[in-house]
């Protein structure tokens, strides 16, 4: 009987002292966050407003992670995963989004094969692809300082321009320079050459520098558009304003020609 007690005494101890799973794999796994950035295929920042897109981000199963065979769930600093079940929807602010992957904390160890995905709210919601299928993404392990670091990845969506947008561009280059024309070549030219008594000659030259500039300026006006277009988020006065780059660059082109006839009208009236 005392032995019986006293094997019933080992196997309780055992059992409270005993590494609960969690706690093994809190010594196994390690969370690591990657900041993943958005674009389109010409390199413009693909930019949301809270809760207006998402990224879907699902733990691949075993064909995939060989290594988690016999496994259900990956837990670490509260953030956990299915082994190939539900996904975890991760938020895009602006064009980033910071995803947490559970990854293993040994850096011999192999990456952790993720399956994500982007999911753009409204009209029923519909999915957005990355270029060249590259939606897979392998995460950790963690270096050998151990600390979490958050590298940074690049992703490209399948969204391109549409043909309305190269026409907008195109016309916002041959209005502006139009405009331009009009103020530097003509109005502001005859104004030197009428109005202050000018020699042509100077007045052509000065009338032809402003108008270079003013050109370059619009060249300006036009890129920034097209690489900062400010598709979704762009907000005046509290009212959102879509494509607020293309509108920007324009209203800020006019305001500028319009200050420098302003002051070439003042300066030889």
């Amino acid at each position: 009987m005392r032995f019986a007690g006293w094997i019933a005494t080992v196997l309780v101890a055992l059992a409270l002292f005993a590494p609960s799973p969690g706690w093994a794999q809190a010594e196994e796994y390690g969370l690591q966050k990657v900041q993943f950035e958005l674009f389109d295929e010409d390199g413009r920042a693909y930019a949301f407003r809270p809760g207006e897109a998402s990224l879907k981000v699902r733990l691949l199963g075993k064909e995939q992670n060989p290594a988690l065979e016999g496994l259900q769930t990956l837990e670490a600093e509260e953030t956990s995963y299915e082994v190939d079940g539900a996904e975890r929807s991760v938020e895009i602010t602006g064009n980033v989004a910071l995803v947490p992957f559970v990854v293993f904390r040994d850096p011999a160890r192999e990456k952790l094969f993720y399956h994500v995905s982007m999911f753009v709210e409204g009209d029923g919601g519909r999915s957005v692809s990355f270029v060249e299928g590259d939606d897979v993404y392998g995460a950790g392990p963690l270096p050998e300082d151990g600390a979490a670091a958050a590298p940074q990845v690049r992703q490209s969506t399948e969204r391109a321009p549409q043909v309305w947008e190269y026409a907008t561009l195109a016309a916002i280059g041959l209005v502006g320079l139009l405009f331009a024309y009009l103020v530097f070549g003509r109005a502001l030219f005859r104004k030197m050459l009428f109005g202050a008594k000018m020699p042509v000659t100077a007045a052509l030259t000065i009338s032809n520098l402003l108008l270079l500039a003013a050109v370059l300026a619009l060249l300006l006006a036009v890129a920034l558009a097209w690489f900062f277009p400010i598709v979704t988020g762009g907000m005046v006065l509290g009212y959102e304003v879509p494509y607020l780059g293309y509108v920007s660059a324009a209203v800020i082109y006019l305001a500028v020609v319009c200050l420098a006839w302003l002051a070439g009208h003042l300066a030889w009236r």
